[in-house]
């Protein structure tokens, strides 16, 4: 159900395994880190999160597979039981952190921020149903200067009929 339009055969592989798991089982993956907020795997999300609950994520960074320059993650679900804390940890020896998985509910397109520290998830879940200003409404956001190009013809401020540039390396949280 999620190969509509163009699809990563990731997400095949991972709905199989979603449908193959017993209702009181548990499955481990090992997919490309991205899937948790690239805008393109949004239907993969919304198909995992109705059959099954994410417990655990290793963040395993680059480099793990020979030739693979794609962060990878291992992501654990399960089914049968309530998950009321997401563990979170930056590679396998990595100091671990527990999340609210219900935080996740508020972001848009289904996104799954595991990269947010203890501290920030506890902003969200204290931000989670009170109204407030979304960032789209402030700035325009999109993609257009590649990581790490800077060029001429770009600039960092306003001129007559344009908008400044804000580059990637210059934002942080």
């Amino acid at each position: 159900s999620t190969a509509v339009g163009q699809y990563d055969l990731m997400a095949l592989f991972v709905e199989r395994a979603v449908k193959s798991i017993r209702a009181d089982g548990r499955i481990a993956l090992i997919l490309p880190d991205r899937w948790f907020l690239n805008r393109n795997d949004e239907p993969l999300r919304r198909f995992v999160d109705g059959r099954v609950a994410l417990e655990q994520v290793v963040r395993l960074g680059e480099g793990r597979f020979a030739g693979v320059t794609m962060p990878a993650a291992l992501c654990v679900w399960t089914t049968g039981r309530t998950v009321t804390e997401l563990r979170v940890s930056e590679g396998l020896d990595g100091e671990g952190r527990s999340l609210d998985p219900r935080v996740f509910g508020a972001w848009d397109e289904a996104r799954i921020p595991v990269h947010l520290t203890r501290a920030e998830c506890a902003l969200a879940a204290r931000s989670l149903g009170r109204p407030g200003v979304r960032l789209g409404d402030r700035v325009y956001h999109g993609r257009g200067v590649e990581i790490g190009r800077r060029s001429v013809w770009l600039r960092s401020s306003a001129g007559q009929e344009t908008a400044p540039i804000r580059f990637g390396e210059d934002v942080d949280r």
